[in-house]
């Protein structure tokens, strides 16, 4: 049966508004089917899913009025509102202020962008360390689909913290510096962002390359970035 819900949205959440009107404005979709999760299996035939209200409760944007209260700060006042977002992080050395500063305007200067200038961090940590640290080691951290039935996996943040310092040993091992450049050429699998982590964990640069791409795609990407390796396991 299908199972209807009404959002209260603005202009400003056209991207979160209902696929009950199509685009080109031709009208409602008949015989839409909904679902609400938690309540009742979702499936490829669901036009829509909705969560329930206890799943909301448990989010960290439990609603899209929520959601446009938060985007609406980000507009009106971005320095505070990403303040108080990164605060939550682990900050080896806090930033200073103002938190961003930007100019945009030729006829001012030279074109400018600063985010959290004199902040040091390490986003590896914030992902993996912090969250070991606050209790959550055992919880499943990364889920992993394959493109076959039934191939499938999944690794804890105790799990993926000890594939992600191998790597990054091995990249140390290997020559790898803060500041050095690695093109990662690997296809969707586990490893790819344990190695993007591996190279936030010790300050390298990484380039994502997809592995579908041409020998000569990946010619010119390597040529461009100037790798101290490439990573492909």
């Amino acid at each position: 049966m299908a199972t209807s819900k009404n959002l209260n949205t603005t202009n400003h959440l056209r991207h979160m508004e209902s696929m009950a009107t199509l685009p080109s404005g031709a009208g409602r979709i008949p015989e839409l089917n909904a679902v609400i999760l938690g309540e009742s299996l979702a499936s490829e035939e669901n036009d829509l899913v909705f969560p329930s209200n206890d799943f909301s409760k448990q989010a960290l944007v439990s609603s899209p009025q929520k959601y446009l209260e938060m985007y609406t700060r980000s507009i009106e006042d971005p320095a505070g509102f990403w303040s108080d977002i990164a605060s939550e992080f682990y900050w080896k050395k806090k930033w200073g202020q103002p938190v961003c500063s930007e100019n945009l305007d030729v006829t001012k200067g030279n074109i400018s962008i600063e985010w959290f200038k004199g902040g040091i961090t390490n986003i590896c940590y914030n992902c993996l360390d912090a969250n070991i640290e606050s209790g959550n080691g055992d919880k499943i951290a990364l889920y992993w689909e394959g493109n076959e039935p039934h191939i499938d996996g999944s690794l804890t943040y105790r799990q993926l913290l000890g594939k992600v310092c191998q790597l990054a040993n091995f990249l140390k091992d290997s020559g790898v510096r803060k500041g050095d450049t690695v093109i990662i050429y690997l296809p969707m699998i586990m490893e790819l962002p344990i190695a993007m982590l591996a190279c936030a964990r010790i300050g390298a640069i990484h380039s994502v390359v997809f592995a579908g791409y041409s020998a000569e795609s990946l010619h010119q990407r390597v040529m461009d970035c100037k790798p101290k390796t490439v990573d492909n396991l």
